[in-house]
Parts: C-alpha cells; sequence; structure tokens
C-alpha cells in the first residue's frame, strides 16, 4: 500500500467512526473490512494525488459526502463519486493548481558545463549546441574544453588518426547546423534577438 492510499484509508476509517454501520454488515468483520477497501478504491479514482492538495480537498469531501446522501450510515460507492466531483470543483476555485514547471534541457545542460559534469555529446556538435551558445548559456571557451576532452578520450581509444577523423567530421556538422539557424533567423520575420549573457558567442 502506498502512502498516498495509506492516507486515504485513514481519513476513511476516522470519518467512517463517526457513521453508523449498515446494518447488512453489522458483526460482520471481513465484509466491513472489504466495504472500507471498495470505498477507498471509489476515493482513490477521484482525490487529488498530492498530498497537500487531498488535505485541503478532503474537508470538502466531507461536507459535499453530507450534501450527497445519509448524514448518518457509511456512504456507497456512488455517493462518494456523487461527492468526489463537487469537492474537487471547489478545491479548484479556491486552490487552483500550479501549473507545470516545463523542463528546460537546454538550462541544465548548461549548468551541467559549469559545474563541468558530464554531458552528451549532441550537445557539443550541431544543432542542440548551437541552441546553447545563440541562447547566451554557454560560452565557447566552455564547449572547447568538453571536447578537447572528448577528443582526448577518443585518441587513448582509437588513436590519433581515427580520433582526428572523428573530430574532423564533428566540426563539419556543427557548422553546417550554423548555417541552417543562421538560415532560420534570416527567413524569419519575427524578432528572434538574444540577449547575449555570455561572452563569445560565435560559430563554433
Amino acid at each position: 500500500m502506498s502512502l498516498h492510499n495509506h492516507d486515504i484509508r485513514n481519513r476513511l476509517t476516522r470519518f467512517l467512526q463517526r457513521r453508523q454501520i449498515p446494518r447488512r454488515i453489522e458483526d460482520k468483520p471481513e465484509a466491513q473490512n472489504d466495504e472500507i477497501r471498495a470505498l477507498c478504491l471509489a476515493i482513490e479514482r477521484h482525490a487529488p494525488r498530492d498530498h497537500e492538495r487531498l488535505a485541503l480537498w478532503w474537508p470538502l469531501f466531507e461536507t459535499a459526502l453530507g450534501e450527497a446522501g445519509s448524514a448518518t450510515f457509511w456512504p456507497t460507492e456512488r455517493e462518494i463519486r456523487d461527492a468526489a466531483g463537487p469537492a474537487s470543483r471547489r478545491l479548484h476555485e479556491a486552490h487552483p493548481a500550479p501549473a507545470p514547471q516545463r523542463f528546460d534541457a537546454h538550462a541544465n545542460t548548461a549548468r551541467l558545463i559549469r559545474e563541468g559534469k558530464p554531458v552528451g555529446e549532441n550537445w557539443l556538435y550541431g544543432r542542440f549546441a548551437v541552441e546553447l551558445q545563440l541562447r547566451g548559456l554557454v560560452s565557447r571557451e566552455e564547449v572547447t574544453r568538453y571536447r578537447d576532452a572528448v577528443y582526448a578520450s577518443r585518441v587513448a581509444v582509437w588513436g590519433e588518426a581515427k580520433a582526428s577523423a572523428w573530430r574532423a567530421e564533428m566540426e563539419a556538422q556543427h557548422r553546417a547546423a550554423w548555417r541552417v539557424a543562421k538560415g532560420d533567423q534570416t527567413r524569419s520575420s519575427r524578432d528572434i534577438t538574444v540577449p547575449n549573457t555570455r561572452p563569445n558567442q560565435t560559430e563554433a
């Protein structure tokens, strides 16, 4: 059982303690456990998964349950479904869910480069590398330092001749990526001026 499931079951159990057990399952512990399990599953289909939002949602849900069904007996699965919808709407009105944070792969890679941590070679040559520099996220010196380290590792494994051929091919691909990027900038009719936040944003 996950922490989310455990939290819901604890909240539901405390709620049911204030209600009367349905006569059909009185003196039937196993049936009571099965009923609680079924009610938990019904709640889980509608309740927020975030712990903090669940804590905000639950009082609204209990209020809606009182409005949707009996205030004396345990709720039914249908009453839970009918109460969950209004509770979720009220939660959204009172506490709108924050917009998800968009992961910026370019900014994250630039941070790794500044910290001297490993990055994929596709960030050193080609389109992604060009985009890093156009956005002013890395300098030419920073990229060159990484390229030199990769080249040295290639020399150690492949030998100098093969490593040099590889580097020449990657540099040719990188120059082609710069040409494409410059062509896109020329064709674009909108302002795509990039803040020059770091030095040496040159073709490299």
